[in-house]
């Protein structure tokens, strides 16, 4: 996938141009949204089968959890330059 080289390219020349702004991108899978329950339906017949086959920790990401990885890296000021994905394995099992 050209996309996610891509995405990791342009964060890591952003935080290098941008410098002392730290700049990173969060990557988050199929979240537990209106949107995400809808791409669950196209994927998958339902939730709980979803989450059983396409995560690693048998849970979908929840809103809560991308706003904390978010809060963590504007808090911590050591990090700038990363992709950090948050996709409860799902990006391990091959699912986009």
């Amino acid at each position: 996938m050209v996309w996610p080289k891509l995405q990791s390219s342009l964060t890591k020349t952003l935080a290098a141009e941008l410098t002392p702004i730290k700049m990173n991108i969060i990557a988050p899978g199929v979240v537990k949204t209106k949107m995400g329950e809808s791409l669950v339906q196209i994927f998958s017949e339902n939730k709980e089968r979803f989450e059983k086959e396409k995560t690693l920790l048998d849970r979908m990401v929840q809103p809560e959890d991308v706003a904390e990885l978010a809060i963590s890296l504007i808090r911590i000021p050591s990090i700038t330059g990363q992709t950090v994905v948050i996709d409860s394995g799902q990006s391990l099992l091959g699912f986009p």
